[in-house]
C-alpha cells in the first residue's frame, strides 16, 4: 500500500509542478476532480459484507440527538484512552521506548523537510513556489524507492534499526541547502546551463537520498509494530482491547502535535526577518540575504544533524542491537 501511495505522490507531485510552472498556480489542482471521479468508479465496485439484519427501535428526534451525543462522548474519551493507554507502552515499556524517536522524531524531520526546508528553499533561493512541488516530487520518489527494498529484501533487514540508522545519516545532506544559497548559483546571466530549474533538479535528487532512507526505516517500523504488539502480556493493557491501535494512535498523534507546533515557531522567527526588510528601506537586499542564511544554517543544518545524532543514538537502546544487522527483532 506504501508503494501504491509513493507512486500516486510522485506523479503528483511532479504533474503539480509542471502545469504550475507552465499555467500558473491556480492550476495545480486541476489533476484532482479527474482522480476522484475514477476512484469514485473503482469505490463503485467494492462490496461490504452482508450486515447481520438486526430490528431496530424507531428513533425519534430527541432519541437521535441523544445517540449522536452519546457517540461523540464515546468517540472523544476513546481517542484520548487509547492515546493515554499507547503512552504506558511506549514510554513505561523498555522493549518499546525506543519507538518514540525511532519513529515519532524521523516523521516530524521529513515532513518538515517537504513542507517546511523545501518550501522555504523554492521561494527564498529559487523565487519560484512551484519548484518545491518539483522537490517534493524527487522525495516521493525516494520513498517509492525505499519501500520497494524493503519489499524485495524482506529476508535481508530482520530489523529496522539499520535503516533508521541510515535514515539518520542522511538527515545531514540537508546541510547541502545552506551550501546551495547563494544566489549567483541560480542566475542565468553568469551560466546559461545553471539556472533555478538544474538547481531545483539537484535539490530532488538529494531528496531523492533523504526519503529513501526514512521511507524504508517507516515501513520496517510499521511492520515491527505490528508483530511486536501481540506479545504484550495481557496485564499490560488495562484499557483498550486493541494495544496495536493504542501505539500507533500516540506515536501518529505526538507527531502531529509536534509538527504544529515546531512549524509556526519557525515561521514566526523567518517571517520576523520579512517584518524587518520591510522597514529597512535600503537594507532590504541584506536582511533578505540574511533571512536565507541564517535559516538554511541554524534549521536545515545545525537543528537537523543534532536530531539525527539524537536518532542515531536511540538506535542503539534496544537489547541485542549492537550489531550492524541485528538477527532477531529487537526486544
Amino acid at each position: 500500500m506504501h508503494i501504491f501511495y509513493e507512486t500516486a505522490g510522485t506523479c503528483g507531485a511532479f504533474f503539480c509542478a509542471y502545469v504550475s510552472l507552465i499555467n500558473g498556480k491556480a492550476y495545480a489542482a486541476i489533476i484532482t476532480p479527474p482522480c476522484y471521479f475514477f476512484a469514485a468508479i473503482a469505490w463503485w465496485f467494492l462490496e461490504l459484507p452482508v450486515p447481520v439484519q438486526v430490528v431496530e427501535p424507531i428513533l425519534t428526534v430527541a432519541s437521535g440527538i441523544r445517540v449522536f451525543f452519546i457517540t461523540l462522548k464515546t468517540s472523544i474519551s476513546g481517542f484520548f484512552t487509547s492515546y493515554y493507554e499507547g503512552g504506558l507502552i511506549v514510554l513505561l515499556d523498555p522493549r518499546f521506548q525506543w519507538l518514540f524517536f525511532g519513529y515519532t522524531i524521523p516523521l516530524v524531520m521529513h515532513r518538515y523537510i517537504e513542507n517546511g526546508v523545501a518550501s522555504v528553499y523554492a521561494k527564498l533561493v529559487l523565487h519560484e513556489s512551484a519548484y518545491a512541488s518539483f522537490i517534493v516530487g524527487g522525495s516521493n520518489f525516494g520513498e517509492l524507492c525505499g519501500a520497494l527494498f524493503v519489499f524485495m529484501n524482506l529476508r535481508l533487514l530482520k530489523t529496522p534499526l539499520p535503516c533508521v540508522r541510515w535514515d539518520a545519516l542522511v538527515l545531514n545532506l540537508t546541510w547541502l541547502y545552506y551550501n546551495a544559497v547563494n544566489q549567483d548559483t541560480v542566475s542565468t546571466s553568469n551560466n546559461p546551463y545553471v539556472n533555478a530549474g538544474n538547481v531545483a533538479g539537484l535539490m530532488a535528487l538529494i531528496m531523492f537520498f533523504i526519503s529513501s532512507g526514512w521511507a524504508a526505516g517507516d515501513v520496517q517500523m510499521a511492520a515491527y509494530i505490528q508483530s511486536a504488539m501481540p506479545t504484550l502480556p495481557a496485564s499490560t493493557n488495562t484499557v483498550t482491547p486493541n494495544p496495536l491501535a493504542s501505539v500507533m494512535c500516540f506515536l501518529y498523534t505526538s507527531y502531529i502535535v509536534i509538527y504544529a507546533i515546531i512549524s509556526p515557531l519557525i515561521g514566526f522567527w523567518l517571517d520576523g526577518y520579512t517584518t524587518r526588510s520591510l522597514e529597512a528601506g535600503a537594507n532590504k537586499s541584506k536582511i533578505l540575504e540574511e533571512q536565507q542564511q541564517d535559516y538554511f544554517y541554524w534549521i536545515a543544518g545545525v537543528f537537523f544533524s543534532l536530531v539525527s545524532i539524537l536518532i542515531f543514538a536511540n538506535t542503539f537502546t534496544p537489547k541485542n542491537s549492537w550489531k550492524l544487522n541485528p538477527d532477531r527483532p529487537a526486544d
